[in-house]
């Protein structure tokens, strides 16, 4: 895809850590970076991609983690779908690729499914969950605070 220059944009899977701070930023670091990338997103110098997974990772971290009321939750959800990501339905394919890196690099499926959907799609992983996901090999990880 290219911006509005007619340069390619850079392609980013972004984990649910970072979309996360979109919502809502209360007790979050690095917000100020997650800003910045949500603002080339829409000044299209950059397409992001999510796994379908995030959505409800980030559903849970609005319960358990903010503790939002239903409500506040539903008008954030409505934000989020707002947001120009790709939200790509996990195949068999993509779930066993990531199983396969959880295993080899001892990481939960749950993180590995961003590693794998990045790896997939030539494109650098957004998170601010580095501790874990930097472990893979084969693909970009690039941590939030160095956006």
């Amino acid at each position: 895809m290219q911006d509005k220059s007619g340069m390619k944009s850079q392609s980013y899977v972004v984990d649910s850590s970072v979309i996360v701070k979109w919502l809502s930023n209360y007790n979050e670091r690095r917000v100020a970076q997650a800003d910045q990338l949500l603002r080339d997103v829409q000044e299209s110098r950059v397409t992001l991609s999510a796994p379908q997974l995030a959505i409800y990772e980030v559903s849970n971290a609005l319960l358990k983690g903010k503790q939002l009321p239903p409500a506040e939750v539903s008008r954030l959800l409505h934000i989020l779908y707002l947001i120009p990501i790709d939200w790509v339905t996990e195949t068999e394919e993509q779930i066993m690729a990531g199983y396969r890196i959880g295993h080899r690099y001892n990481m939960t499926v749950y993180d590995a499914a961003f590693v794998a959907l990045a790896k997939a799609r030539e494109a650098k992983l957004v998170t601010d969950n580095i501790k874990h996901q930097g472990k893979a090999k084969g693909v970009e990880v690039l941590a939030l605070a160095d956006y």
